[in-house]
């Protein structure tokens, strides 16, 4: 059976998702609910991410287009109990934006990065139907660690707390490493589990710094340390050899061939 759709791109996909959620349409997307669909959203982004790395503009504009139907088929599903629907969501981004950026919108043509910023965070307190009494108020908890940790220093920072170099970070984790030593001597698995949150902290800091985000670089690491693992996998099967029959000193040996093979090849 043939249907027409419309031509514009967004209309047509609306009009899919519709019918795929109608009395006519497919029995599993009929049962879906936010609650259903959280796993697939997470799941959409962190492939958008793992596209965006890799750079492959065809990969990057498919894994879009998934992250793109989780939030028409949230919408029609709102808008299915006449809450809200994908046109709504759309006003009420433009709209915002709009607000947020008076430099741009409006008559004030601040152009200053740091008082910007400081404005971007002011307007969006106003916009909160609660009175913020602290800076870290409305924290997404939830968030993945390193992408919480670097919210939060990012917002304290904006009010001067803060390193003004990234060498004072460095002499911080110094410090904080030294703690930890200590605390491995004796022998507090609170304290070393504490010291080791610091590490972290103190290392999400320096990529604030460092203009990187670490949320987006461990993933990076991650990914680039699966490929040198199975390149070393591969090697020691080509020598026939049993990886967990070998040494560490050969292991390494191993680890640093695959290391060099798979950087050139990157």
């Amino acid at each position: 059976m043939s249907m027409d759709f419309p031509e514009n791109s967004i209309n047509k996909l609306i009009a899919i998702m519709s019918h795929l959620r109608s009395p006519d349409g497919c029995p599993w997307d009929q049962l879906q609910s936010p609650e259903s669909l959280r796993p697939y959203l997470l799941e959409e982004t962190y492939e958008v991410l793992t596209a965006l790395n890799e750079g492959d503009p065809g990969e990057i504009k498919k894994e879009l287009g998934d992250l793109l139907l989780q939030i028409v088929f949230l919408a029609d599903i709102f808008n299915e109990k006449g809450l809200f629907d994908f046109n709504s969501i759309a006003d009420s981004i433009s709209e915002k934006l709009i607000r947020r950026h008076p430099h741009v919108f409006s008559d004030s043509k601040e152009k200053d990065l740091l008082r910007l910023d400081k404005q971007w965070e002011t307007i969006k307190n106003s916009e909160r139907k609660n009175t913020v009494n602290s800076i870290l108020d409305h924290q997404q908890l939830n968030l993945p660690a390193l992408l919480l940790a670097q919210k939060i220093s990012t917002k304290v920072a904006r009010v001067g707390f803060d390193w003004s170099h990234y060498q004072e970070v460095l002499l911080q984790l110094d410090d904080e490493l030294a703690e930890l030593d200590d605390a491995v001597q004796i022998g507090d698995k609170t304290a070393i589990s504490n010291e080791i949150g610091d590490i972290l902290f103190t290392v999400v800091n320096m990529g604030r710094h460092l203009n990187v985000d670490c949320e987006t670089a461990l993933i990076t690491m991650t990914e680039r340390f699966n490929l040198r693992f199975r390149k070393m996998e591969d090697l020691i099967n080509l020598d026939n050899k049993i990886i967990d029959h070998l040494e560490i000193a050969e292991l390494n040996q191993y680890w640093q061939k695959a290391k060099k093979i798979v950087d050139e090849n990157r």
